[in-house]
């Protein structure tokens, strides 16, 4: 029992002439499925950046961000203590200093309290 399947030249010339669009079309449309310009990244994920730089932006942002503050926290220095003092818990630190430990004590501090 064989099976003899006879094509045709028209056959054969039709799938030449579909394949000839299908092809290009199949590849054209897996690219742009890959380099999708309008990617999105959920929140907390790192993942492929897309193609107009939002992670880009946004770090320049942030550094630009980090800038000013920086600049602001070394004209007024005293926010940083004002910090310090809003975030204290009102309990005295207790440190164990173990053996041979010489605490260091700035007396400077303690001498203008005492005036």
């Amino acid at each position: 029992m064989s099976n003899n399947f006879e094509i045709s030249t028209n056959q054969v010339r039709k799938v030449k002439r579909i394949s000839f669009f299908l092809f290009p079309l199949i590849f054209l449309f897996i690219l742009i499925m890959i380099f999708n310009p309008f990617t999105t990244i959920p929140a907390g994920h790192v993942g492929v950046v897309s193609l107009f730089g939002k992670i880009e932006n946004e770090a320049k942002a942030q550094a630009e961000a980090i800038e000013i503050k920086g600049a602001a926290l070394r004209k007024n220095p005293e926010i940083l203590k004002l910090r310090a003092i809003e975030r204290w818990d009102g309990v005295v630190p207790r440190v164990n200093l173990g053996g041979n430990a010489i605490p260091l004590i700035n007396l400077n501090d303690l001498s203008k309290k005492l005036k």
